[in-house]
């Protein structure tokens, strides 16, 4: 009987680690995402403007205007 005990508070034990490790790699994946939602909210702009006014096009708004581009 203090066998199955113990094995049961070993088993209670070692699934409160791994909630607190699962936690853990939680904790640090989402810090690393918001890092990554930070790059692509200053990137996308950037790469947008950058696709729109680098074609070479005579078209575009604002190419052969005095004060354009």
């Amino acid at each position: 009987m203090r066998i199955a005990d113990d094995i049961e508070s070993y088993r209670e034990l070692t699934s409160g680690l791994m909630d607190s490790h699962m936690s853990n790699i939680s904790n640090r994946m989402n810090e690393v995402m918001k890092l990554m939602s930070i790059i692509a909210t200053v990137i996308l702009p950037l790469s947008f403007l950058t696709g729109v006014f680098g074609m070479n096009f005579d078209v575009l708004p604002g190419i052969h205007a005095e004060n354009g581009f």
